[in-house]
């Protein structure tokens, strides 16, 4: 008897288990379509600005409206949202993202096709301050790392399948294409939450009465202010990926393996922060940042050969993703309490580096040419190579200070 009781606990446990896990997939799998359509448009940057006559300068402005749009909506729409059950809440959201897409699909116009972005980026504006901390709510116990891991592979699955393939089919079958089918697997990936993902209520949520509370915590706080810092430099290049390549005149399908390996990287770059992200919390943070700088600064030089532009993307895509889920483990210890609000925060500020990015590519483009986004994007990360040893350093005095004193 007590033995079929014991065999009875363990398959509930698995079961349990199995089921965690398939909900914390169904979370990955929506990453992988929020991030494909965010950087469809790098690769598509031409092919949308011949539709409407625009140069690629100004048609990267799709990208400067999508971020700032969610960057300046991701606290007010969570904390409106905070109290919403989050399945329910991930269903109103695809629900929008689908019709959004449709819009953008349809669009005979620029200024209607970036309305139909705007609809994405509120969409996307809540999914990504709710699905890090609740992918770590929903996996089994004492699985956090990995269920961080799984959305950041949702994440580079979409950089080494969605974009890619996304070009390939928009400049097969036109850029339309690509977002009608974008609206496809978002469908899909409604059906896998609602049968995967359990109900969910809100949980430390936060509001806006937590916003003095995080950003008196100097830890969050320098967070927020390297991200804007090193993902305006990361995107100030990597928004006119494409353009660059496309003015040394790569072949397109050439430009699709250089977003490959980009992509791929991403599952290097996980598989060494989890590897090494508890043991050198601080050494996978910084080395990155300062080898980051060294890569970009080598974009212009290593366009004259594929191969040494192939290798230099990989480690560029490995470096960043580092960087990218160092900075979100921080931030997930240091805003315990808080954590949607603390992530809404994140999002904005994230997307703030990407607007900012791409606007300030653009200005190199308008101004010195596009052969210089490799160099102001080093520079930039430079600085935020400087910022983090800065902080680091003060942080480490701190500890000692209070380690003599106790």
């Amino acid at each position: 008897m007590g033995k079929n009781r014991a065999r009875s606990n363990v398959s509930d446990l698995m079961r349990d288990k199995v089921s965690s896990w398939l909900a914390v997939a169904s979370l990955a799998f929506s990453a992988f379509v929020f991030n494909t359509t965010e950087m469809a448009p790098v690769g598509l940057l031409t092919a949308i600005g011949n539709s409407f006559d625009m140069s690629a300068a100004s048609t990267g402005y799709i990208v400067t409206i999508y971020a700032w749009t969610v960057a300046v909506l991701s606290l007010p729409l969570t904390v409106w949202t905070a109290k919403l059950d989050r399945k329910k809440l991930l269903i109103a959201l695809f629900c929008v993202f689908i019709v959004s897409h449709l819009i953008i699909g349809a669009a005979q116009s620029f200024w209607v096709l970036a309305i139909g972005r705007i609809g994405v980026a509120c969409a996307h504006a809540i999914f990504w301050s709710i699905a890090a901390p609740l992918a770590v709510r929903v996996a089994p116990e004492g699985s956090k790392s990995k269920a961080l891991g799984a959305l950041v592979t949702g994440s580079s699955l979409a950089m080494v399948m969605g974009v890619p393939l996304g070009t390939l089919i928009g400049k097969a079958f036109g850029w339309r294409v690509t977002f009608f089918l974008i609206a496809f697997g978002a469908a899909l990936a409604l059906l896998a939450l609602i049968k995967a993902l359990p109900n969910t209520p809100s949980k430390n949520a936060g509001n806006f009465k937590s916003l003095p509370f995080l950003l008196t915590r100097s830890s969050v706080v320098w967070i927020y202010v390297l991200t804007a810092v090193i993902i305006t430099g990361d995107f100030s290049a990597y928004t006119y990926f494409s353009a660059f390549f496309e003015s040394k005149n790569y072949e397109s399908s050439d430009i699709v393996w250089l977003l490959f390996a980009m992509g791929g990287a991403g599952f290097i770059g996980a598989f060494f922060f989890g590897l090494w992200g508890d043991r050198f919390a601080n050494a996978i943070l910084i080395v990155p940042l300062g080898l980051t700088s060294v890569a970009l600064a080598l974009l212009e030089p290593s366009a004259s050969n594929f191969y040494a532009a192939f290798i230099l993307c990989l480690a560029w895509g490995t470096l960043c993703v580092m960087v990218f889920m160092s900075m979100q483990s921080r931030l997930l210890s240091a805003a315990k309490d808080a954590t949607d609000v603390a992530n809404s925060i994140y999002s904005g500020i994230f997307n703030v580096g990407i607007g900012g990015g791409a606007f300030v590519g653009s200005i190199v483009l308008r101004y010195a040419g596009i052969d210089h986004i490799g160099y102001v994007s080093s520079a930039i990360f430079a600085f935020g190579f400087a910022l983090c040893a800065i902080y680091l350093t003060h942080s480490r005095r701190k500890r000692r200070i209070a380690d003599r004193a106790m």
